[in-house]
C-alpha cells in the first residue's frame, strides 16, 4: 500500500491524485482511520479493479466521507463482496457533504451475506448519500441481502439519498432485491432506494426485481421505493421491467415511484413533487401485472407532465 497520493494538496485547483490501487488502497485507509477529507478534493486518474475477497467501503456510518472525490470518467469493475457486518455497502458506503462525481461503475455489488441483523443501504456509488452524487453511471449487477430481519434499501445508484442530489445519473445494471429474507420491510429500486432528496435528468434502465419476504411492507419502483418527507424529481425516465416483490403483508410496485409522502404536508411543510418524468412506452412494463402504475401510492404529491410515452 502507497504511502500517499501521488501528488496534490486537496485543493479545488490542487487535488488530492490517486493514480494506482495502491494510492487507492491508501485513501482508503485514511477513511478507515478516521479522515473524513471534509471540503477536500480527490481526483481519480486510473481505472480500478476490485480482486478482494471482501471489500469494504470507504466510509461507513460512524466514520463518514466528506469530502469532494472526481472519477474523471474511470470505471471501477470486479466484485464488490460484502462483509456480513456491512450496514452501507457499495464502492463508497456512507457519503456525507462533497460530492461523488464523474464515476463509472461496472462492478458486481453483492449484498448478499450480510448478517440480517442490520438495516442495511445498499447502492453502486454509495449506500447511503447524504452529499451529491454527479454525472455517475452503473453498468454492474446489484444483489440484495438473501436474509432480513430488519429494513432493507437497495438501488442502482445509492440505497438512500437525504438532502442531497442525484443528477445525470443512469443506471443499466439489474438491481435484485433479495431472495430469501424474513420479516422485513424492502425498498427496491433503479436510482434510489428511499428518496428525501432531489433526482435531476436521472434514468433507470435495468431491470428491479423486488425481494420476497415473508412478512413486512416491499415497495419497488422503476426510479424511486419511497419518496420519503419532501422529495423532488425532475426530468427522470425509466425504461427498465419492474418485477413486484412477494408478502403475506403490504406490496407496492410502480413504473416511477412505488409510494409518496408518509408524512402529510402540514406536518412536514412540503409536497413531493414530480416535473417531466417519464415511463418510456413500450420498454419499462411491471412484470407479470395487468395495471401499469406510475405511481402506486399517492398522500402528498405535486405532480406536472407525469406520464407514459
Amino acid at each position: 500500500m502507497a504511502k500517499t497520493f501521488e501528488k496534490g494538496n486537496g485543493t479545488l485547483s490542487d487535488p488530492y491524485v490517486i493514480a494506482s490501487p495502491e494510492q487507492f488502497k491508501y485513501f482508503a485507509e485514511q477513511v478507515k482511520l478516521g479522515e473524513d477529507f471534509e471540503s477536500e478534493y480527490i481526483s481519480l486518474k486510473t481505472d480500478l479493479i476490485v480482486a478482494e475477497t471482501r471489500w469494504e467501503p470507504v466510509g461507513n456510518r460512524s466514520r463518514r466521507f466528506k469530502g469532494f472525490f472526481d472519477g474523471n470518467g474511470h470505471t471501477i469493475s470486479g466484485t464488490l463482496l460484502a462483509k456480513p457486518d456491512a450496514e452501507v455497502f457499495g464502492f463508497f458506503g456512507y457519503i456525507q457533504s462533497g460530492s461523488v462525481s464523474n464515476l463509472n461503475m461496472n462492478a458486481k455489488i453483492d449484498a448478499s451475506n450480510i448478517a440480517p441483523e442490520f438495516t442495511v443501504y445498499i447502492g453502486s456509488v454509495a449506500g447511503r448519500a447524504d452529499a451529491d452524487i454527479v454525472n455517475c453511471k452503473n453498468f454492474g449487477q446489484i444483489l440484495g441481502p438473501s436474509r432480513a430481519t430488519r429494513s432493507v434499501r437497495v438501488a442502482g445508484i445509492t440505497g438512500a439519498l437525504h438532502k442531497a442530489k442525484v443528477e445525470d445519473c443512469i443506471n443499466e445494471g439489474d438491481v435484485h432485491g433479495g431472495s430469501i429474507v424474513e420479516n422485513s420491510n424492502h425498498y427496491a429500486a433503479g436510482l434510489v432506494a428511499m428518496n428525501e432528496g432531489t433526482i435531476i435528468n436521472s434514468h433507470n434502465k435495468g431491470k428491479v426485481i423486488g425481494a420476497s419476504v415473508k412478512s413486512g411492507t416491499v415497495e419497488t419502483g422503476g426510479l424511486v421505493a419511497c419518496a420519503f418527507k419532501v422529495s423532488v424529481m425532475k426530468g427522470c425516465t425509466n425504461s427498465g421491467t419492474v418485477v413486484p416483490g412477494k408478502s403475506e403483508s403490504e406490496v407496492l410496485t410502480a413504473l416511477l415511484v412505488a409510494r409518496t409522502n408518509d408524512i402529510k404536508p402540514s406536518e412536514d411543510g412540503g409536497y413531493d413533487v414530480f416535473v417531466s418524468c417519464y415511463n418510456e412506452e413500450g420498454n419499462g412494463v411491471i412484470s407479470g401485472q395487468d395495471e401499469q402504475f406510475l405511481i402506486y401510492s399517492c398522500l402528498a404529491l405535486s405532480k406536472e407532465d407525469l406520464k407514459s410515452e
